[in-house]
């Protein structure tokens, strides 16, 4: 019995043995498994690109309309001084006169114009008005400035500044802001943007004047002829129970009527004898273009600069000149200008206005009252310190 088990043992270990030797010999000799390959990360969508807009042609400019012989355009200003939020006409002349004008601002930013030549100005910097017709052009440049303020240097070319600025060369100092078109209706008329305030030159001409040296001949008022023969503006002459006008800013009004005065072929013999003085001035000093031109200050404009800007009747005023005095402080640092009122010396300033037939007002430099004076000062040539003196002012 235990023979038998072990031949049939043997047999089985026999057949069994290879057999698994096989198994394992197929097992090691197997393709091993292939590791799990990392998936290749999916790459970005992009969005394609967005093609870019095709530039638009550029619009051929406007050709300039051509030049037409016999055809002329002129603005009467070529440079104006302004603040922002002011509005005027600009006025220019065209020959002939039926010839289309058209209108153009070269900053709308800065200003605008309509088809009738009003312009606005918007906000600060510098632009030219240009006014056309036919090809035939004309330009006004406008310079939008702050307001200005008392005491500010005052410059040839119409601007402004409250440092000295000697290169820019100063003509005068602001005495009074606000607007003299106010009283003026033949400022406003004649510039209607000078709206800001007044100037008084920086210096006077070191010497007087008589303010109608024959007026014994003529023996009238000048308010009697402008009356009658100027009535495009008001008197210059004041009432004897009315003291209206003495306290008004009108001395471009009355500058304007004397010279209408003196023009006149029948008051040849007896001019006003200040417009000689003025038209010196005028020559020696010259005003810039936007400004109103230099001109005779009225009583109320001589007290302004004296005193200043004082309430009350101008009548009544005696003993401040506060304001002169500021005002001779920053005149002393121009070369060649001279104070107003030296010391010791009585040269006062004439105004523009005259009393009656006899009489014209000047005001003291020395206490800042209204005096009466012969028209021809002094009466006595050995007097000379009684001719008063011209101290120009402007407005723009």
């Amino acid at each position: 019995m235990q023979t038998v088990y072990y031949l049939h043992m043997r047999t089985i270990n026999h057949l069994i043995l290879p057999a698994l030797a096989c198994l394992i010999a197929f097992t090691y000799c197997a393709k091993p498994e292939t590791p799990n390959q990392p998936q290749d990360p999916k790459p970005p969508i992009e969005e394609p690109e967005k093609p870019e807009k095709p530039e638009e042609p550029e619009k051929p400019e406007k050709p300039e309309e051509p030049e037409v012989p016999g055809v002329s355009v002129d603005i009467p200003f070529s440079n104006l001084n302004l603040t922002p939020g002011q509005s005027f006409q600009l006025k220019a002349s065209v020959i002939p006169e039926d010839s289309p004008l058209s209108w153009q601002s070269t900053n709308k930013n800065v200003l605008s114009v309509d088809d009738s030549g009003n312009v606005t100005t918007l906000n600060l910097g510098c632009a030219a008005i240009v006014a056309s017709s036919k090809g035939q052009k004309d330009s006004c440049w406008i310079n939008v400035a702050n307001p200005p303020a008392f005491g500010d240097y005052y410059y040839a070319d119409g601007s402004y500044s409250s440092a000295l600025d000697l290169a820019k060369n100063p003509i005068g100092l602001v005495f009074w802001v606000g607007d003299p078109t106010a009283d003026d209706a033949a400022l406003k008329r004649d510039y209607p943007f000078c709206t800001h305030g007044l100037v008084v030159a920086f210096s006077d001409d070191q010497k007087g004047y008589h303010f109608q040296k024959n007026f014994r001949m003529y023996y009238k008022s000048l308010g009697y002829w402008i009356e009658a023969n100027a009535p495009e503006y008001e008197t210059v002459t004041t009432k004897v129970d009315d003291f209206t006008i003495l306290n008004l800013i009108r001395g471009y009004n009355n500058t304007k009527a004397i010279e209408a005065f003196n023009a006149a072929e029948e008051n040849k013999e007896w001019p006003v004898n200040l417009i000689a003085g003025l038209e010196d001035y005028r020559k020696t000093v010259p005003a810039p273009s936007g400004s109103s031109g230099w001109y005779i200050p009225s009583t109320k404009e001589c007290c302004l600069i004296i005193v200043g800007d004082v309430p009350g009747d101008v009548v009544d005023l005696h003993g401040n000149v506060d304001n002169k005095n500021l005002l001779n402080k920053k005149l002393k640092v121009i070369p060649g200008s001279n104070s107003i009122g030296r010391e010791g010396i009585d040269d006062d300033i004439w105004t523009s206005n005259d009393r009656d037939e006899i009489y014209a007002l000047y005001v003291s430099t020395h206490e800042g009252k209204i005096w009466m004076q012969y028209k021809q000062s002094p009466p006595d040539q050995n007097k000379p310190s009684e001719y008063h003196r011209l101290r120009c002012v402007l407005a723009f």
